[in-house]
């Protein structure tokens, strides 16, 4: 078998392996028109944001996201399919997270890590919340931190 035979079939074999890697990511979250959005989830939407409009509607798995702006500021609200909010995060500054959540990072065995992004939450879990999206290297993790700096939850 010459060289050039193998180098094609390995590019073959990766050109499928890329899409279906991508037809995998398409296939976890898509837009969803409005209209496709269960009642229950759209109703439950306006009770919980009756002074704001869902601006695009995404599915990830059984749950829909609606994308929407309240004080100017970007949210995303998860709602089951049953109409039951899961949360509503927005994406922050790591600048502007409370004080108590930057010492509790820094008195972490994570302190060294860098902080990729930071989300504020609000749940029917945590009243209110942040999730530190942190990377050393290679490794990830994501801490959740109470307002007073506490980390109530590690996800690697």
């Amino acid at each position: 078998m010459s060289f050039d035979v193998i180098k094609t079939n390995n590019m073959k074999t990766i050109n499928t392996l890329l899409i279906v890697f991508f037809l995998t990511l398409a296939g976890n979250a898509q837009s969803v028109k409005e209209n496709d959005v269960p009642a229950a989830v759209r109703d439950a939407f306006k009770a919980k944001y009756p002074e704001s409009k869902a601006e695009k509607w995404v599915k990830e798995e059984n749950n829909y996201e609606a994308e929407l702006t309240l004080n100017g500021k970007a949210y995303e609200a998860a709602f089951d399919a049953n109409g039951k909010w899961i949360e509503t995060e927005r994406e922050v500054k790591s600048s502007t997270l409370p004080q108590a959540v930057k010492d509790g990072l820094a008195k972490s065995k994570y302190s060294a890590w860098t902080i990729k992004e930071a989300v504020e939450i609000e749940s029917p879990e945590y009243k209110l919340a942040y999730e530190l999206e942190l990377t050393s290297g290679k490794e990830k993790i994501a801490l959740y931190f109470t307002p007073d700096g506490k980390i109530v939850k590690e996800d690697r």
